[in-house]
């Protein structure tokens, strides 16, 4: 749901109508709640963007709108989706699962702890800020978004322990061939293709990529280190999720899939971009 809401053409229209450039609105959007921040923060929280991409768009786009402007924009689009999801096939359950997601939730949010995780800090205060006034659907939309932003930020910190770079990251991401293709993440991202060359070959001799162009998926070596890395993000948001027992998590994630199934069968996010 969280990811589903950058594609959404109801967030691209609100902040179309802001005037923020249709290249710099997902910049603008997640980092909103840093206030107006610089092109080396944006470029450090976000982590797998080019500097170069990140500085033609920011901190201009805070001139384009103020990130007030564009956090209460994203907020319309926000429960725009939610009710979108909710209007089609399987609405009914759908709309029945949320008091229920919300509830489980609850103390996982509770014990996720701002200490190192400075995006996910940025969006906790500006939920706070904003108080409990908004629906229950963009509630839902706040859960979900603050259970990404903090896993994000943890698995920043792995990625960094691990001594995979930016442009490394997403260059095994994609060889995976269930996330971006190359070609689409280059552009999402800014890395041009000499810069993404240059790093693939590097992870090809290193021996984490059968190749370095852009049929290459993971080696053996590969998928181990990809694995370490998310081992490690587990490890950095495994805290929380002592409060649910086994059964409760068990349960949040048959919910979890019932979601996910509806963002697919919505369209929202187009399956071309995919490997």
């Amino acid at each position: 749901m969280h990811s589903a809401s950058y594609f959404a053409q109801e967030m691209v229209a609100e902040l179309d109508a802001l005037g923020v450039e249709r290249d710099a609105q997902y910049l603008a959007q997640r980092a909103a709640p840093l206030g107006r921040a610089s092109a080396e923060l944006v470029t450090a929280t976000f982590y797998s963007f080019a500097p170069g991409y990140v500085s033609a768009h920011v901190p201009a786009c805070w001139e384009q709108a103020a990130p007030e402007e564009i956090h209460a924009a994203r907020m319309r689009a926000a429960e725009k989706i939610v009710e979108k999801l909710v209007a089609g096939t399987g609405g009914s359950e759908l709309l029945e699962s949320i008091p229920h997601i919300r509830r489980a939730l609850a103390p996982v949010l509770e014990a996720s702890d701002v200490c190192g995780k400075p995006l996910y800090a940025a969006h906790v205060n500006v939920r706070k800020s904003a108080g409990d006034d908004a629906s229950e659907l963009v509630q839902l939309w706040w859960d979900i978004t603050l259970l990404r932003e903090f896993r994000g930020d943890a698995h920043l910190a792995a990625l960094v322990a691990t001594g995979v770079g930016s442009v490394e990251s997403i260059v095994l991401d994609s060889a995976t061939g269930k996330s971006f293709a190359p070609h689409y993440m280059r552009k999402m991202r800014g890395w041009t293709s000499e810069e993404w060359a240059e790093v693939a070959e590097k992870l090809a001799m290193a021996g984490f990529l059968t190749s370095a162009d852009d049929k290459a998926v993971l080696t053996e070596e590969g998928v181990k280190l990809r694995a370490h890395v998310e081992a490690l993000t587990d490890m950095g948001v495994a805290s929380t999720w002592d409060a649910l027992s086994d059964e409760h998590v068990s349960d949040l994630q048959g919910l979890a899939t019932l979601w996910a199934t509806a963002v697919a069968k919505s369209g929202i996010i187009p399956q071309k971009l995919f490997g």
